[in-house]
């Protein structure tokens, strides 16, 4: 059990703007946070997200919104009627709000809501910057309850995404989850924030905050397991002037050059993509330890990944001898293979992070 002087040194951080440094033995905790479970740290920022769930609206039938200066809420446009006029609100104290659709930004694929009332309308949330995130980061998606919707780090920033994609790097990420989901994304986004908060569709428009309560950003899509995506604060205020003027602006983005990836196999073809056996998320600060920026912790080994040893809780830091920045560049490389393959995966083992080397020769799907 963690001491109350443990817990107030982190909400301190938290409360600095600072992420905290967690010790190699807090890892298993950690890792609870990210996946939503009552942790130690989940628990310092449900004091965090207490003081910031008076600027966050359910909007009824929608998602979620955040009030920012203005008089304004900041939401999702895809959770937004596409001919309304009107939304509901319901504030922290269970007040509703009539907000009218104010503007519509379809290349970040944000809207504006404007109060109806102004008055007794919720204060405005603080800004924080979403250009200065690192990945690694803590955070966490608020709501207009006492807890965070979710918590979780950052895995990647500035990241482009394409209509339809269904993971980093075509199709493989679907190989990488165990369980198969993979929803792919409704639309492209010029660039996002991207997160490993679990969200659901309900939880569109919420903001993601940092552990100082600010806003970085507003999630609008999970377009695969494991993976969250919001628009980050900076590239909306850089449009918020033209928000403000009201109306539907810009256009939803081509979707970003990027290299060709194979295309899924369609019915009555063989699938020769490789297949891992593994289901992964990214690993914390605390589980890299010092030498590494980035790495994956296995939740789970099947087929190919279970038959050369690789075990849960080991962090995979090199594939091939070679770091990768982030899951995008682990999927592409390994996606580059064939079924038959070798693949020498450099992982920390135990509590004491020792590195091993683990060969797994690549099956693929029957």
């Amino acid at each position: 059990m963690n001491s109350p002087r443990s817990l107030a040194l982190l909400l301190t951080l938290a409360l600095a703007g600072a992420s905290p440094v967690l010790a190699q033995d807090d890892a298993p905790r950690a890792q609870d946070a990210i996946e939503g479970r009552n942790s130690w740290l989940r628990r310092a920022l449900t004091k965090v997200n207490a003081q910031s769930a008076q600027h966050v609206l359910v909007l009824t039938g929608c998602g979620y919104g955040v009030t920012v200066p203005g008089g304004y809420v900041l939401t999702s446009n895809r959770i937004l009627p596409p001919n309304g006029r009107t939304v509901t609100g319901v504030d922290a104290k269970g007040g509703q709000h009539v907000l009218l659709i104010h503007a519509r930004n379809l290349q970040h694929g944000v809207a504006l809501l404007r109060f109806e009332q102004p008055k007794g309308a919720p204060k405005p949330i603080a800004f924080g910057a979403s250009k200065s995130l690192k990945v690694g980061q803590f955070v966490m998606v608020g709501s207009n309850e006492p807890a965070p919707i979710a918590v979780g780090v950052v895995s990647a920033i500035n990241r482009p995404v394409d209509k339809g994609e269904r993971g980093p790097s075509g199709n493989m990420l679907q190989q990488l989850f165990s369980d198969g989901s993979n929803q792919g994304h409704k639309r492209a986004y010029p660039r996002v924030v991207q997160h490993d908060a679990p969200l659901e569709a309900e939880h569109f428009g919420a903001p993601l905050l940092d552990t100082s309560g600010k806003l970085i950003g507003i999630n609008v899509a999970y377009p695969f397991r494991g993976s969250s995506h919001a628009v980050g604060i900076d590239e909306i205020r850089a449009v918020m002037q033209d928000l403000v003027k009201g109306g539907v602006q810009g256009s939803a983005p081509a979707a970003p050059d990027r290299p060709a990836t194979p295309a899924t196999p369609r019915d009555g073809q063989e699938d020769e993509r490789p297949w891992l056996g593994a289901s992964v998320a990214s690993a914390t600060p605390a589980q890299l330890g010092k030498g590494h920026a980035f790495g994956l912790v296995v939740k789970g080994a099947q087929g190919p990944a279970a038959k050369a040893g690789l075990k849960k809780g080991d962090v995979i830091v090199k594939l091939d001898g070679k770091p990768f920045p982030g899951i995008d560049a682990f999927a592409a490389r390994l996606n580059a293979k064939s079924p038959g393959d070798e693949a020498t995966l450099t992982v920390l083992r135990g509590a004491a992070g020792v590195e091993v080397e683990v060969e797994v020769t690549l099956g693929k799907r029957e």
